[in-house]
C-alpha cells in the first residue's frame, strides 16, 4: 500500500510497502500464529458493501482473517483514545465480523514503534491500552465479550524498518509499525 492511503483505505498486513505478508502473532498471548503465506482476499471482502479489505493468512492451526488498520485511523500518536472517525469504522468492522463470522475468536493487537515517547508508560502498555480499547468498542457494536482478546505488543513486532540506511528516523517506517490488526479465527 502507499503510504498516502493511511485512514481512508486499509490495507491487510504490510502497511508501507507494495507486498503483502503477515507479521505474526505472539504465540505465547494468542495461540495460532499467522505466518506469510498466501494472502487472498476473503470473500465479499472490498467490495461495494464491505470497503475493508480484510485478508486470509496462514496459522500453524489453519487461516485467519485479518484486517491491519494504520493508527491515523484510529488514534492520534502516543495516545489510548479513539478518534471521531474510529467509531464509524470499527461499526463496519463489527458487522462484518458478525455477519461472516459470527462465533469466531476475535484478537486485537496493538502494535507501536520503537520510539520513546510522551506517552506516560511505554510502548507495550500503550500498545495493550489501545488494544483494549478497541475490544472495548468492538463490544458497543455488538460482539461478545467472550470472543474478543486484546494483547499489545509494544514495538515487537514490527512490518518496516525504521531506521534508514544512513541512520536517519525513517517517520515512514515509524508510522507503518503503529497499527492495530484484527485478528477473525473462525471456529476457534
Amino acid at each position: 500500500m502507499n503510504r498516502g492511503c493511511l485512514g481512508a483505505a486499509l490495507m491487510i498486513a504490510v502497511l508501507g510497502g507494495a507486498a503483502c505478508a503477515s507479521s505474526g502473532v505472539d504465540s505465547a498471548a494468542s495461540g495460532p500464529v499467522p505466518t506469510a503465506g498466501p494472502t487472498t482476499t476473503a470473500p465479499g471482502s472490498g467490495t461495494g458493501a464491505d470497503p475493508l479489505e480484510w485478508r486470509v493468512v496462514g496459522t500453524g492451526d489453519g487461516s485467519a482473517i485479518m484486517l491491519s488498520i494504520p493508527e491515523a485511523a484510529l488514534f492520534a500518536t502516543a495516545s489510548a483514545q479513539l478518534n471521531a472517525a474510529a467509531d464509524d469504522l470499527l461499526k463496519a468492522v463489527a458487522a462484518r465480523i458478525l455477519a461472516s463470522w459470527p462465533g469466531a475468536r476475535v484478537e486485537v493487537h496493538g502494535h507501536a514503534d520503537s520510539r520513546p515517547g510522551p506517552y506516560p508508560a511505554s510502548n507495550d502498555e500503550l500498545a495493550q491500552r489501545r488494544s483494549e480499547e478497541v475490544v472495548r468498542v468492538l463490544r458497543e457494536k455488538g460482539l461478545p465479550a467472550s470472543q474478543l482478546h486484546a494483547v499489545g505488543h509494544g514495538s515487537r513486532q514490527p512490518v518496516a524498518a525504521e531506521v534508514l540506511s544512513d541512520g536517519r528516523p525513517d517517520p515512514q517506517g515509524q508510522a507503518a509499525n503503529r497499527r492495530a490488526e484484527i485478528v477473525v479465527i473462525p471456529g476457534a
